[in-house]
């Protein structure tokens, strides 16, 4: 689960933390609001960011979002370096801190830092450790270097061959791509490209476009499982999957029981039961090879397909109030820690109070730009309101532009 995060020079983000700094760890859910061009949809674009720069080719990454290397730093920070620091933990393992300093115009990071932290059954097979890259080279605790691929985009723990580590602190770094490997960005979510065919695919793809092969791809019992959550949203649901057409093209294809069985592809699909299927689907498929296996058997090279870090963007978009509540009630149950934006204060009456107070982050920007963010029931006015009345109708009682406005010039943020 990520704790927390810090990233300064991305954008709208200047010396911006999620939660703030001092403030508890981040929960399970995370909800972000805040009025148009606040900044929350650039949160969930640094966290793709910085999971990518560990699992992809960076370049990639940029130009699949039609930007530029020079559109993702600040423009009124007039710094040269994006820097991160990201804190997750695993139960099972321990603690990751992982900082870096990463450059547009080399596309990659100069500077990295990644210690770990154990927890206290897992110590006597991995110790703590402490990985530094600078100069070119990475160190551990130890001062052993470690060899480095002379180019490589992004991060030098993406970069470097995982046999190069010593033999137990190697898990270290499998850890972290294994965790990173496992941030999906689903902002991009697009019906038109859920509707076409696919051939193969790790996920459903950045905008859906790999629905088809995704599905087609799941055992059994994920299948199963993905029909079981559908059916709380489209009761007459009897089938959902993909038919494969030439080539080994695929199409997705659900069926519903009214008089008579009723089968319709997805180019006949409605576009909210594209975006529920997309997202279910994400939640419900697991990694062929376990994690939980000793280090010197552990392979980075095993298929990815099982997700702990899922990001949405204007969850409601496309989907009737009423399913976007048991969409909700839904993601509150799954395994994996969600972050998603929204403008519908509806959204947040389906939160219980602790939820709500815990989970709900409001994020406003100063009068130079840069975004910050604060619980948003931790405000005073929130929180007395939140006695009386629901997490939405508290939301809707106190305007977001005015009291972003008022923290703005109360704090002097950006």
């Amino acid at each position: 689960m990520l704790r927390r995060f810090h990233i300064d020079n991305f954008k709208s983000l200047t010396d911006f933390s999620l939660p703030m700094k001092d403030d508890k760890e981040l929960g399970q859910l995370v909800c972000l609001v805040g009025i148009n061009g606040s900044g929350k949809s650039t949160v969930l674009q640094a966290f793709d960011f910085v999971a990518h720069l560990v699992t992809g080719n960076i370049s990639a990454w940029i130009t699949s979002r039609g930007w530029e290397g020079t559109q993702l730093t600040s423009k009124r920070a007039k710094k040269r370096l994006i820097t991160f620091t990201l804190e997750f933990h695993m139960p099972y393992f321990g603690t990751h801190v992982w900082t870096g300093s990463f450059n547009p115009q080399l596309r990659r990071c100069t500077h990295e830092t990644l210690s770990f932290d154990p927890v206290h059954s897992f110590s006597d097979e991995v110790p703590p450790d402490k990985f530094v890259f600078e100069n070119g080279a990475i160190r551990d605790t130890e001062n052993r270097k470690i060899d480095v691929a002379v180019e490589f985009e992004g991060s030098v723990f993406g970069a470097a061959r995982y046999t190069a580590f010593p033999n137990k602190t190697r898990y270290i770094v499998a850890l972290l791509r294994y965790y990173l490997e496992g941030v999906k960005s689903m902002e991009l979510l697009s019906p038109h490209l859920m509707r076409k065919q696919s051939r193969d695919a790790e996920d459903v793809g950045y905008g859906g476009e790999k629905i088809a092969a995704f599905v087609n791809g799941l055992d059994q019992s994920e299948r199963d499982k993905l029909l079981h959550a559908l059916n709380a949203f489209y009761p007459r649901l009897t089938r959902v999957g993909a038919r494969s057409g030439k080539y080994g093209w695929k199409r997705l294809f659900a069926s519903e029981k009214y008089i008579e069985e009723i089968e319709s592809d997805s180019r006949h699909i409605n576009d909210g039961f594209l975006r529920l299927v997309a997202i279910i689907a994400q939640t419900v498929a697991t990694r062929r090879q376990s994690v939980q296996i000793p280090p010197s058997q552990l392979s980075s090279e095993s298929p990815q397909k099982e997700y702990q870090f899922i990001l949405l963007d204007e969850i409601e978009n496309g989907i009737n109030p009423e399913l976007v509540e048991r969409l909700i009630k839904y993601l509150l149950t799954v395994r994996q820690q969600i972050f998603f934006t929204t403008h519908s204060p509806i959204i947040l009456n389906y939160l219980s109070d602790e939820v709500a107070r815990e989970s709900v982050f409001l994020i406003y920007r100063g009068p130079t730009g840069g975004s910050s963010c604060v619980r948003l029931f931790e405000l005073p006015e929130l929180a007395e309101s939140l006695t009386t009345m629901g997490p939405g109708e508290a939301y809707m009682d106190v305007g977001l532009e005015r009291i972003s406005n008022e923290l703005s010039n109360k704090k002097g943020v950006g």
